[in-house]
């Protein structure tokens, strides 16, 4: 079952936003910073079981008041009254998010002149380099990977054929 209180709005300035309240003070606090309070009040809306029941007259409700809103205040107001709230990030918004940079999700490439972004690794570690090299350009390493195979260290196999490595064991 789902939670009619926990989903994505479309906010004044174009944007979305997400909005997660999912227990009766999340609720009631959604409705604070949304000045829809009276709604905590009402019947219909007593709880989550009612909030499914009369979806279409909560969401109504919800996405109006949202929906004038921009998204920084769509998220500002229910996270100060408790309720976990986030804009929806685009890919030309994503890499300048706080948690983003923070975590280095995006990366500058090193290793060709200019500017290369990424994603990086997903998996951080304490003490263990961070930094991601860009790939080598096309036919940087062609001279390296004929010398392997001349030497026997791997066989090229043929188109779609991924060759062997070394001692003859089959590439996955």
């Amino acid at each position: 079952m789902s939670i009619p209180t926990y989903r994505a709005y479309g906010c004044a300035d174009g944007k979305d936003a997400v909005v997660a309240a999912v227990t009766r003070t999340m609720w009631e606090g959604l409705c604070r910073a949304l000045g829809v309070a009276r709604l905590t009040a009402e019947p219909r809306f007593a709880d989550n079981e009612l909030h499914r029941e009369h979806r279409a007259e909560l969401d109504a409700v919800l996405e109006r008041a949202i929906g004038n809103l921009d998204s920084a205040e769509a998220v500002r107001g229910p996270t100060a009254e408790g309720v976990p709230s986030a804009p929806i990030n685009t890919m030309d918004t994503a890499p300048a998010d706080p948690q983003v940079r923070h975590r280095d999700v995006v990366v500058q490439l090193t290793g060709r002149p200019g500017e290369m972004r990424a994603p990086s690794n997903p998996v951080k570690v304490t003490g263990v380099p961070r930094e991601q090299c860009a790939p080598p350009r096309l036919g940087a390493v062609t001279a390296a990977v004929a010398d392997l195979a001349r030497s026997g260290a791997v066989r090229l196999g043929a188109a779609g054929d991924p060759g062997t490595g070394a001692g003859g064991q089959p590439r996955a």
